[in-house]
């Protein structure tokens, strides 16, 4: 895809990501005289139906998110169709995102991670007030302030709920694989709890510094959403109050009916746990948490933390269709091949793809 000189009325100044399905650009809107980011895709480079079907998701994706007024969540300005491509125009958000912390070995303090989760939480339920379910809560689609504020992004595999246009039908699993919840996963119906299971995963890695289900494969990986008990061993909980275990178990639940039963609950929990979790460090005998270990046996070591540098000025933008290939856990195959071999019973025969998925791209800025 050729780089354009501009899309409707926005300037495009370069290229910030690209990815399979599409490009984002920094871009500037001459009429309100402010600094945009613009995802872009072409109908005919995405799969997953018709044309038509491509376009009207793309629009659906952009009023879905228009929806939403919260300081918490990344603000769609704009979306539009011009010489086959489609574009959606959005704030750009000076920071980086949650995923770039953790790979670099960045992982917030207890407190921290609660306090985080909640916000996150609200801005969630921000959206589930609106009839929204996200659908793809990851640690990329998490952005960080420099004032510690986080904005969730991308509601571009979003779904209304009881929204009957049949774009996202049932079998078609969306997301992200290592955060979709037991029913994403077997491509059944969502609801804002499948949200708060993928926060609950997010909150567990930030704490325990690995990942609930630490699959390599997408074979494995669906086998543990679906079957695998995360809290099998106490010991790896040491550093965590009881309270806050039983809180994550609530969180991971594999029944929905077992879950925290909103985001409004979530967040006043998660705070609640971390004030809680104050008062208590002074006094508190946990050893220190080790090096998390993958369950196959061998250790895996993190990521040593950067020498402190000066921070430079990142925007951050939220791209639709622009994904990393490395960030799908190099799948094997298809969802619905993975869930004939590891739960044939309840295999959903249509299940085909992942979906439109987005990422978030920082760069240095000047």
């Amino acid at each position: 895809m050729s780089t354009p000189m501009r899309l409707g009325r926005y300037q495009i100044l370069g290229e910030i990501g690209r990815g399979a399905m599409g490009v984002v650009y920094r871009g500037w809107d001459p009429q309100l005289e402010r600094p945009v980011a613009i995802k872009a895709i072409r109908a005919d480079t995405v799969s997953g139906g018709t044309e038509e079907e491509i376009v009207a998701r793309f629009l659906r994706e952009a009023k879905l998110a228009a929806r939403i007024v919260h300081p918490g969540v990344v603000t769609v300005y704009d979306a539009g169709e011009e010489q086959g491509q489609l574009y959606q125009v959005m704030e750009l958000v000076e920071g980086e995102s949650l995923a770039a912390r953790l790979r670099r070995g960045d992982f917030p303090t207890q407190r921290e991670a609660l306090e985080l989760a909640a916000q996150v939480a609200e801005a969630l339920g921000a959206a589930h007030q609106a009839g929204v379910v996200h659908r793809d809560v990851k640690p990329a689609n998490i952005l960080i302030g420099r004032d510690g504020r986080v904005k969730v992004s991308d509601f571009g595999v979003a779904k209304a709920v009881g929204e009957a246009t049949g774009l996202t039908r049932t079998g078609t699993t969306v997301g992200s694989p290592a955060y979709m919840s037991p029913e994403q996963v077997r491509g059944e119906h969502v609801d804002a709890r499948s949200d708060l299971f993928s926060l609950g995963v997010i909150l567990y890695e930030m704490l325990l510094r690995k990942r609930p289900f630490p699959a390599e494969t997408l074979t494995t990986l669906v086998y543990q959403i679906l079957n695998t008990d995360p809290f099998a061993d106490p010991q790896a909980f040491g550093s965590l109050s009881p309270e806050l275990v039983a809180f994550l178990k609530r969180c991971l639940a594999k029944d929905p009916a077992q879950r925290i039963p909103d985001a409004a609950t979530f967040a006043a929990q998660a705070r609640a746990l971390a004030q809680k979790g104050e008062v208590e460090s002074t006094l508190s005998t946990f050893p220190t948490m080790p090096l998390a270990t993958v369950q196959t046996g061998r250790p895996e070591a993190l990521p040593a933390a950067e020498p402190k540098k000066r921070k430079a000025v990142l925007w951050l933008a939220v791209a639709a269709g622009v994904v990393s290939p490395g960030a799908m856990l190099d799948s094997i195959g298809t969802v619905e091949a993975v869930l004939a071999v590891v739960d044939r019973p309840r295999a959903m025969p249509a299940v085909r793809e992942l979906g439109l998925s987005c990422g978030v791209h920082a760069v240095p800025g000047s």
